[in-house]
Parts: C-alpha cells; sequence; structure tokens
C-alpha cells in the first residue's frame, strides 16, 4: 500500500470529507482573530490588505505580524487532530507517514538538504543589492517566534495537500499522477494571492505549481510527509531569517534584505527545477526508491 492509497476500513462517505474540510476552514478562519484584534486596536482606517499589514509592522514588529498572519495555519494545524480523532476516525499518524512511528531523521535529512543548496544558491548570487540588516535586538525573536510559528504553517501545508487532499481523492478513480498534478495546481492557485505573484507576474506561479508537484511526488516515493515537511520547513525558514525583500510575503528582520528590482526569468525557472532534482536525486539514492515499479504504482 502506497501513502496516498487508503484502505477498505479508512474509507469515509463524501460527506465525512466536506465536514472535515468545513472544519478545518472554520480553524483557519479561526486563526484570523489576532490578526483582525491587533487592526482593531490601530487608529487606521484603510482596508487594503498591503495597507493592514504595513500598519501592523509599524506599531507592532515584523516579527509580531509574521506571527498574526501565520496564525490562521496554526490554527488549523492544531485542529487536524480532534479533527482527524472524532470525524475521519483515523489514526493521527496515518496522516503523515506510512512507517510504525514519524520519522524525525528524515525530516532533518530534508531540512538540512534544501537549508543546505539554499545556503549555497544565495552564496553564489550574493552581490551588491543583498544587504546586511542584522540586529540582535530583532534578530533573536524573530528566530525563535518563526522556528515555532513556520514549522506549524509548513506541517499544516503538507497535512492539507500532501496527505489529506490525496486520501480523499484515493477514493475516486482518478489516478495517483493526475492526484499528484490536481494538488499541485490547487497548492499553487492559493499562493497566487502572495505579493511576489505581484511582483514578478503570473509567471511565478510555475514555482508554486512545480513545487506543490515535485513535493506531492517525494510524498507518494518516500511514503509519508517527513521529508516533504522538512524541505517545506527549510525554504520557509530560510526566507524568514536569511534574506528578506520589501516585496516577498515573509517581511521580516531577517540577516540581509535583498533591495534588487524583483524577476522571474528563464534562469531562475531553470535554476528552481535544477534544485529541486538534485533534492530529489539526493533522496532518491540515500532512500532508495524503487523507480522501476513507479508507473505501475502511479497507475
Amino acid at each position: 500500500m502506497h501513502f496516498f492509497k487508503l484502505t477498505e476500513d479508512l474509507h469515509r462517505p463524501f460527506t465525512t470529507y466536506l465536514m472535515a474540510l468545513a472544519l478545518l476552514c472554520l480553524a483557519y478562519l479561526l486563526g484570523n482573530l489576532p490578526l483582525v484584534v491587533l487592526f482593531n486596536s490601530l487608529d487606521a482606517s484603510s482596508t487594503s490588505s498591503g495597507d493592514i499589514i504595513q500598519s501592523i509592522q509599524l506599531e507592532f514588529g515584523r516579527t509580531v505580524t509574521l506571527l498574526v498572519l501565520l496564525a490562521p495555519w496554526a490554527f488549523l494545524c492544531v485542529s487536524f487532530s480532534p479533527i482527524t480523532k472524532y470525524i475521519l476516525k483515523w489514526p493521527i499518524l496515518y496522516l503523515f507517514t506510512t512507517r510504525q512511528k514519524f520519522n524525525w531523521k528524515r525530516f532533518f535529512v530534508g531540512f538540512s538538504i534544501w537549508f543546505g543548496m539554499s545556503s549555497i544558491l544565495f552564496i553564489v548570487q550574493f552581490n551588491a543589492t543583498i544587504l546586511w540588516q542584522f540586529n540582535w535586538s530583532t534578530f533573536l525573536p524573530l528566530f525563535f517566534c518563526s522556528a515555532f510559528i513556520l514549522v506549524l504553517q509548513c506541517t499544516a501545508e503538507e497535512l492539507v495537500f500532501r496527505s489529506f487532499l490525496f486520501k480523499w481523492m484515493s477514493q475516486t478513480q482518478i489516478s495517483v499522477i493526475v492526484q499528484i498534478l490536481l494538488s499541485g495546481f490547487i497548492f499553487g492557485y492559493l499562493h497566487s494571492s502572495n505579493p511576489e505573484v505581484e511582483a514578478l507576474g503570473k509567471i511565478a506561479l510555475i514555482y508554486y505549481i512545480s513545487t506543490g508537484v515535485f513535493l506531492g511526488l517525494v510524498a507518494f516515493l518516500d511514503r509519508g510527509i517527513e521529508l516533504t515537511m522538512g524541505f517545506h520547513f527549510a525554504n520557509n525558514f530560510f526566507a524568514a531569517i536569511i534574506v528578506t525583500s520589501s516585496w516577498q510575503v515573509f517581511q521580516t528582520d531577517a540577516l540581509f534584505i535583498d533591495t534588487s528590482i524583483p524577476q522571474f526569468g528563464l534562469i531562475e525557472i531553470l535554476t528552481s527545477f535544477g534544485t529541486q532534482a538534485i533534492f530529489f536525486l539526493i533522496c532518491w539514492k540515500v532512500y532508495k526508491w524503487n523507480l522501476s515499479s513507479m508507473r505501475s504504482r502511479l497507475s
């Protein structure tokens, strides 16, 4: 049995999945309450999302703003446990892996590989537009707060896009490869409101969609989301604490700020595909994925 496929005893009626999805959406909406409370405490009248975020940053700081912006995902992450236990009636481990217990080594391997590759790429691409802005008083709170909130955020996204949706779709006649593609498109579409897309253009969606497809394939081959959780956390943690910019979703008190003109052309696309391919090959070699049988398993 592969990670996405449900055994007969774990099949649930369509309405059960809808109820679970509705409760997950409700948890996400409730997670926006801290943002609403902070904004209502300000003497501000603007209703645009950019102005709201900027107002909260000026009043409470960038780290607090990061926490409240990611709070919906934290609420959603915590809600998975009771929803899985009482609505879906599945063991919570079943959402994470086919192994007997959560494999923390895989999580840290995924994190280390991608964080290391991101660091190497950052050093290679370093130029005069990247400025040092380190400040102990702001960086230390950012480091610990982002480590906490980003683990919850990345776990929630992996549970939704690389576990729950796949297990739901496995009760249909849709092939696994179509499930992976659909999940990737949904993952990309839900990132379409990110400020990166506005700054870089719709072409940035290629990165989000391809990353969603890539992570779906990794979860499928590795029979769990430990590696994808590590990858996802490394990607977001790097963006939060190492280098930020005025146009990315994580505007933080990171070590560096990139002041270059935002662009995402052929070189950036090839770089993203290339680094993900290297990550895939390393994991394939380390965990000895059986690619020869992948075609029959994807059907």
